[in-house]
């Protein structure tokens, strides 16, 4: 059974990241801050590592689990994230994006969201694997959020830490899964989606 934890103390203290603000909180490196890596001002643009494939992820009042399908590169015939992570070059970041946040109506709880966790998984697992923490509270809440046009908001995490020490614990899948958790009963009817997750490397 998943539980949502709190790396940073009493979940009530837990750290609400605005979805619209360009700078996020980036709880699997703390050191280094979260930034959206596509941003028109970088000047060279992100190397998607691998995504989504669906259309939206919806969310519930359980955990969902969304494996994202790695990018091969144009020499490459067949693509393994962990193979791209080991061959990763000095000075490279690694950032999940999480984009397009929309809902039915506010979902009044929060996210945990991790990186290849296991089913069934221990506390200490949880930790291991723990990505950060999202909300919708500026989320685009219009009815029908799956079939809406797709909204600006977005989080992104700095989680070159956390994949290198799943890389070195042999814990790290070829293809990245993505769990998220709500911390709580979502609102009855608030269909919260997110239209878009990626890895991209920058």
């Amino acid at each position: 059974m998943f539980r949502a934890i709190c790396v940073l103390g009493p979940c009530a203290l837990a750290p609400a990241i605005a979805i619209s603000s360009l700078t996020t909180l980036s709880s699997a490196d703390e050191k280094a801050r979260s930034r959206d890596p596509s941003a028109a001002a970088h000047p060279i643009p992100p190397k998607v590592l691998a995504k989504m494939q669906a259309d939206c992820l919806e969310l519930s009042d359980k955990a969902v689990r969304r494996m994202l399908e790695p990018v091969a590169s144009a020499n490459e015939k067949t693509a393994s994230f962990r193979a791209v992570i080991n061959s990763l070059a000095d000075g490279k970041r690694l950032y999940l994006l999480l984009r397009d946040f929309r809902a039915n109506a506010q979902p009044g709880v929060l996210y945990s969201v991790y990186l290849d966790l296991p089913h069934n998984p221990s506390r200490e697992m949880e930790k291991q694997h723990f990505v950060g923490i999202v909300n919708f509270f500026n989320a685009r809440a219009i009815p029908n959020p799956p079939r809406l046009q797709k909204s600006r908001h977005f989080v992104s995490f700095d989680i070159t830490r956390l994949v290198k020490g799943l890389a070195a614990a042999g814990t790290l899948e070829h293809k990245p899964v993505v769990t998220i958790v709500p911390a709580g009963t979502p609102a009855n009817d608030s269909k919260p989606v997110i239209g878009e997750i990626s890895i991209v490397e920058q």
